[in-house]
């Protein structure tokens, strides 16, 4: 309390200001006496006395403290609780954003191509035996397109692990297709573990991972596989032939020369060098137009269609910049034979290529 002491006032005149009363005898005062008015500011008051007060009387001009309830404060925040409640809020977002892509991917790239055609794949014949391509009926019909399960080469998105593995996941398609998997689109995880054991294989047995011809392609899938191989002409008849035949067949080209403008740099570094490189793709349809394809170099690259006139440019573009990897305007024909001798996958077996 802050109080200060009137000192000497002159009888009559009023102390400026607010005062605080004193006791007083009431018979003093009468009955004009009337309630105190408070001012109620922030913790402090002041308190006024109605009319002038009693010189010797009334002592001084005070300021109280007034016992008054403080507005109570707001509860203080449960930092505990929020952060549970926030970790909570994060852990069922994300389930949900998972569900959520995994659900677009379905819808992105898991259902089948249109109009595809079940064929009864038939294996490869042995080099002494007869092989017939073409199955009953003929001629043979004027679109066919096989189911094949796809992957990119870099199938959990690790494309800077694997610029090199266009061969690696081509076979993992093609296997995939010989081993009857129904996928539309094979698991990122077990395609990649594929991919990896290839290349591990190659660097193991051959000393490195390298740009492959297509009869060394062939000679992969005979010695870790256990397939046969066949080398075919880039011929729309031999193409129709294999195909009704159950069997995909793969192309060596350059990227550029596909004509797929999803391809980086398409637009304005078109057949560069360093932007246009040696890749394998796999044929798995035809028209009378040209053929689909699954092409592992793009996460865009199942089951698109060029033109025969598109195929044969690839494949010339390859032969023209990369000489070293040149067996002319051929394809690769992958699969079981018949009567072959059982190997198991990531074996080693002798074998020659066969040529016809």
């Amino acid at each position: 309390m802050i109080a200060r002491a009137a000192g000497n006032p002159v009888a009559g005149i009023p102390l400026p200001g607010l005062a605080f009363p004193r006791p007083r005898d009431p018979r003093s005062r009468g009955s004009g006496a009337r309630p105190v008015r408070i001012t109620a500011v922030p913790l402090f008051v002041e308190v006024r006395f109605p009319g002038a007060p009693i010189v010797g009387y009334d002592v001084s001009r005070r300021v109280a403290v007034v016992d008054r309830r403080v507005p109570s404060r707001s509860p203080g925040v449960r930092w505990q609780g929020l952060a549970l409640a926030l970790v909570f809020g994060l852990a069922l977002g994300g389930g949900i954003g998972v569900l959520g892509r995994h659900h677009l991917n379905q819808l992105d790239v898991g259902a089948p191509l249109p109009g595809v055609t079940d064929v009864q794949p038939l294996p490869i014949a042995a080099a002494s035996s007869f092989d017939p391509a073409t199955p009953s009926p003929t001629p043979l019909p004027e679109r066919l397109l096989l189911q094949v399960p796809y992957t990119t080469q870099a199938p959990l998105g690790n494309w800077a692990q694997h610029q090199e593995s266009c061969e690696e996941a081509t076979l993992s398609m093609l296997a995939a297709y010989w081993q009857r998997d129904t996928a539309v689109v094979i698991d990122p995880h077990s395609a990649d573990a594929t991919i990896a054991a290839l290349v591990s294989w190659q660097v193991q047995r051959w000393g490195s991972e390298d740009d492959l011809t297509d009869t060394r392609l062939g000679e992969l899938a005979k010695q870790y596989y256990g397939y046969g191989y066949r080398i075919v002409p880039n011929d729309p008849q031999a193409v129709r032939e294999q195909i009704a035949a159950g069997r995909p067949l793969i192309a060596g080209v350059r990227t550029h020369g596909l004509g797929n403008p999803n391809y980086p740099g398409y637009s304005n570094h078109y057949e560069q060098q360093g932007w246009s490189v040696p890749h394998f793709v796999l044929v798995i349809g035809y028209d009378s137009d040209g053929v689909w394809l699954n092409d592992p170099g793009i996460t865009k690259g199942r089951g698109y269609h060029i033109t025969w006139a598109q195929l044969t440019h690839a494949i010339d573009d390859l032969n023209q910049n990369h000489p070293a990897l040149s067996q002319g305007q051929v394809l690769l024909v992958v699969g079981p034979e018949v009567n072959p001798t059982p190997v198991k996958p990531g074996s080693t077996r002798a074998g020659s290529a066969v040529l016809s």
